[in-house]
C-alpha cells in the first residue's frame, strides 16, 4: 500500500497503520516507536538503504508515532476573553499603526481620480488580503512566524519578510508619536507659559504671522510688529509657501529639513518623550492581549471622537459645501497621468497601508479567535470602517488645509489652497492653527495632539506584543505548544522589555534635525516593498498550498457557503495577483520616474529604498534555497518543500481530527 510523503496521523485508518506496520523491519519499528527520538517537525533524517517506498512508508508512520507524543487534545491556545475585544484590538490596530496622514495628502496631490484608484486597489487587493491573513490566523492559531513554515515550507522567508516589516512599522509607529508628544507637552506649558511658536524668528524662512492681517494695510514705519509683517509678505511673493509661526518651528527648529544629508543629533526634549513614550508602550504590552483588547475599545473611542469633532467642525466652514466636488474631480494636470504608474502604485501601497495587511499584524490578531468564530463579518466591518474613516479624515483634511490656506491667500481658489499644503506635517499642523482662532480652542489643540499621542502608544504597544508574542510562539514551538505563554510574566516582561530597548535605540537617529524627512522617505519605499509581500502571500495559498484546500479549511472553521464566495476565489486566483504584478513591475521598470511629491534628496536613501522594496523577494529566496540545499543533502524528495508539515493545522486536536477529514473527503471527490 502506497501512502504519500508528508502525510499526518488523522490521513490514515488504523487499516492502514497496521498494514504499514506489519511491513517494516523490527529494528526500524524500535527507532519509530521511541520517544527519545522525537524530533521538531515531522521529518525523519533517513540514514538506511532501503527503496524509496519503503522510506516514504517510514516516515508516513514516524509522523503518525510524532503526532501522537506532540499534539495535546486539550490545547487551544489563548483566546480574546470576548469576540468583542479581539474586533476592537483589530479596529485600533489598523488605524493607530502609521501616520495617517500621509493619505490626505496623496489625494491632495494626485487630485480626485486617485480616489477611484485607491477604492479599486482597496477592494480588489485590500480586503481579499485581510480574509486571507484573517482566516489563516484563526485557522492556525499562529502568527505568521509558524504559518508559513508549516503550510508550505518553501516559503519559510515569508515570515521572515513579514517580521521584518513589523519591526520597520513599529519604529515608524514610534518616531511619528514622539513628535506628537513634543507638541503636546508645548501645548500643555500653553496653558501657564509662552509657546516657542508664539511669533515668527528672524531665521524662519518665509514665516508669516496670520495673526497681524490688521497690519496689511498699515503704513510703513507703524510699528516694529506691521513692519515685520510687511517684510515676510514681500519675501514671501510668488510662488512661495507662506508657513505660519507654528510650522516654520517644526520646519526650522524641531525635526524636518529638505536635505536629508543633513542629519543631526535630536535635543533632549525629544529623545525625553522618546524614552517616556516606550517605556509607556512596553507597560501596556507586558499586560498581553488581556491588556490591550481592553484599552483598544478606549483608545478607538477617543479616536472616532477627535476626529468627528474634526468633521463636523470643518462642514462649518465657508468652504466646505464645495470641498466634496474637489474631492471627486480631479484637477487640470492629472487627466494625463490616469495610466502614471506612481499613482497606481500609491493607491496599491496604501490600499494595504489603510488596512494594515502584509505585515502578519492582522493574522497574529485572528490567530487569538475561537476557531469556529464568523471572522466574515469581522473582516466587513474592519473594511467598512477602515475606508469610511480615511474618506472623512481626507474631507476634514481638505476642510481644514482650505481654511488654513484662506489666512494667506483669501483670493485664491480652494482647490489652489489644498494642493499648497498637503503634507503631512502640514495638514496636522493645519487643525492647531485653525482651532486657536476659537475662544477655548487651546483646549482642543491640546486633546488633539493628546488623543494623537494616546493613539501612538496604543498602536506601538499592539506592535511590541505581536513581536514579543510570536518570539514566544517560536519558544514553545519545539514543544507544540504554540500560542502558549511563557510561565511566568516576569519572562514575558524581560522578552518585552529587550524589544523595547532595542526600539528606543533604533529610533533615536530620526529624531533630529532631517530625520523626520528621512522617515518619511524610507516608509513610502517601505510601503512600495509591502506589495510583493502581499502577492507572495496570495499565489502561496492560492496557488502552491492550494484555494480548493485551503477554502475546506475556511468551511471546517465556519461553514461559510454562497454565491460571495467566487468574489474570493477571483480575488485570490487572479484579480489580485494579476494587478501586482502589472504594479510591481512598472514600479521596477520605471523607478528613476520618481514622484514630485516623494523626491529623493540623497543617493543613500535611494540605496535604502531599493533594499527596501526588494527585501521581501531576498528573505523568500534566501530561505528557499537553503531548505533546498537542506533537502539535496538528506535525500529528500523536492515535492516536500510544497507540502505542509505534520504539525500544520489546528492547536485543538479535535478541531484538526474535522479539518483532515473535510481535507480527505475533498480528495476522495477530487
Amino acid at each position: 500500500m502506497h501512502i504519500e510523503f508528508g502525510d499526518t496521523l488523522q490521513d490514515r485508518s488504523s487499516a492502514a497503520e497496521s498494514n504499514i506496520q506489519n511491513s517494516v523491519p523490527s529494528s526500524t519499528k524500535s527507532i519509530i516507536t521511541n520517544p527519545s527520538l522525537k524530533h521538531e517537525g515531522t521529518k525523519l533524517r533517513k540514514s538506511t538503504s532501503m527503496g524509496n517506498n519503503l522510506l516514504i512508508t517510514v516516515q508516513s508512520v514516524t509522523n503518525m508515532a510524532l503526532e501522537n507524543m506532540g499534539i495535546e487534545k486539550k490545547l487551544d491556545g489563548p483566546i480574546w476573553p470576548a469576540p468583542f475585544e479581539g474586533l476592537m484590538s483589530t479596529l485600533s490596530f489598523i488605524i493607530t499603526s502609521g501616520n495617517i496622514w500621509f493619505f490626505p495628502s496623496i489625494c491632495a496631490y494626485y487630485g480626485g481620480w486617485f480616489i477611484y484608484q485607491f477604492t479599486f486597489c482597496f477592494i480588489f487587493i485590500g480586503v481579499p488580503l485581510v480574509y486571507l491573513e484573517m482566516a489563516l490566523g484563526q485557522f492556525a492559531s499562529a502568527s505568521p512566524l509558524s504559518v508559513f513554515s508549516r503550510m508550505v515550507p518553501s516559503m519559510a522567508g515569508l515570515s521572515a519578510a513579514m517580521s521584518f516589516l513589523l519591526v520597520f512599522r513599529c519604529i515608524c509607529v514610534a518616531v511619528w508619536t514622539v513628535f506628537d508628544m513634543v507638541i503636546v507637552t508645548y501645548s500643555a506649558s500653553a496653558f501657564w507659559a509662552n509657546v516657542p511658536w508664539q511669533n515668527c524668528q528672524p531665521h524662519h524662512l518665509f514665516c508669516v504671522d496670520y495673526k497681524q492681517e490688521h497690519c496689511r494695510w498699515k503704513p510703513a514705519n507703524y510699528s516694529r510688529i506691521c513692519d515685520a509683517y510687511h517684510r515676510s509678505v514681500i519675501d514671501t511673493r510668488g510662488i512661495l509657501v507662506r508657513k505660519s509661526p507654528f510650522i516654520s518651528y517644526v520646519f526650522d527648529e524641531l525635526f524636518i529639513d529638505e536635505n536629508v544629508n543633513i542629519l543631526q543629533m535630536p535635543s533632549l526634549h525629544p529623545i525625553i518623550c522618546t524614552v517616556l513614550l516606550w517605556v509607556a508602550a512596553t507597560i501596556v504590552a507586558i499586560g498581553g492581549s488581556k491588556i490591550i483588547g481592553k484599552t483598544a475599545g478606549g483608545t478607538l473611542a477617543l479616536f472616532v471622537c477627535c476626529f468627528t469633532t474634526l468633521f463636523f467642525t470643518g462642514i462649518t466652514f465657508d468652504d466646505s459645501k464645495i470641498i466634496l466636488k474637489t474631492f471627486l474631480n480631479t484637477n487640470h494636470d492629472y487627466s494625463n497621468n490616469w495610466m502614471w504608474m506612481w499613482s497606481w502604485a500609491d493607491a496599491a501601497s496604501h490600499s494595504l497601508r489603510a488596512l494594515n495587511v502584509g505585515c502578519g499584524g492582522i493574522q497574529k490578531m485572528a490567530s487569538l479567535n475561537r476557531f469556529h468564530h464568523k471572522f466574515q463579518r469581522d473582516v466587513i466591518l474592519v473594511s467598512i470602517f477602515a475606508y469610511t474613516f480615511y474618506i472623512v479624515l481626507t474631507l476634514s483634511s481638505f476642510m481644514f488645509m482650505a481654511e488654513f490656506g484662506s489666512f494667506y491667500y483669501p483670493s485664491e481658489s480652494y482647490s489652489l489652497r489644498i494642493q499648497t499644503y498637503a503634507s503631512p506635517v502640514v495638514i496636522e499642523s493645519a487643525v492647531s492653527e485653525v482651532y486657536s482662532r476659537y475662544r477655548l480652542g487651546g483646549i482642543f489643540v491640546f486633546f488633539f495632539w493628546f488623543s494623537m499621542v494616546l493613539c501612538g502608544i496604543q498602536g506601538l504597544a499592539s506592535y511590541l506584543w505581536i513581536l514579543s508574542s510570536m518570539l514566544i510562539e517560536r519558544i514553545n514551538g519545539s514543544q507544540r505548544k504554540y500560542g502558549r505563554p511563557l510561565t511566568s510574566w516576569q519572562k514575558r516582561a524581560i522578552i518585552v522589555s529587550g524589544m523595547s530597548l532595542g526600539g528606543l535605540i533604533s529610533s533615536v537617529p530620526f529624531l533630529g534635525i532631517g530625520g523626520f524627512d528621512l522617515m518619511s522617505s524610507v516608509e513610502t519605499y517601505a510601503s512600495y516593498g509591502t506589495l510583493l509581500v502581499a502577492f507572495i502571500e496570495i499565489v502561496t495559498v492560492a496557488y502552491i498550498y492550494g484555494f480548493r484546500r485551503f477554502w475546506v479549511n475556511i468551511r471546517t472553521m465556519t461553514g461559510s457557503k454562497g454565491i460571495f464566495n467566487i468574489y474570493w476565489w477571483l480575488n485570490w486566483v487572479l484579480v489580485s495577483p494579476l494587478i501586482l504584478i502589472a504594479i510591481y513591475t512598472l514600479i521596477l521598470i520605471r523607478f528613476h520616474q520618481r514622484s514630485e511629491f516623494f523626491s529623493i534628496r540623497a543617493a543613500g536613501v535611494e540605496i535604502l529604498g531599493w533594499t527596501l522594496v526588494l527585501i521581501s523577494i531576498v528573505f523568500v529566496l534566501f530561505y528557499f534555497i537553503r531548505d533546498l540545499i537542506e533537502t539535496r543533502l538528506n535525500k529528500e524528495p523536492l515535492s516536500a518543500l510544497f507540502r505542509a508539515t505534520g504539525d500544520w493545522g489546528p492547536a485543538n486536536f479535535e478541531n484538526r481530527k474535522e479539518s483532515v477529514r473535510q481535507e480527505r473527503a475533498l480528495r476522495v471527490r477530487c
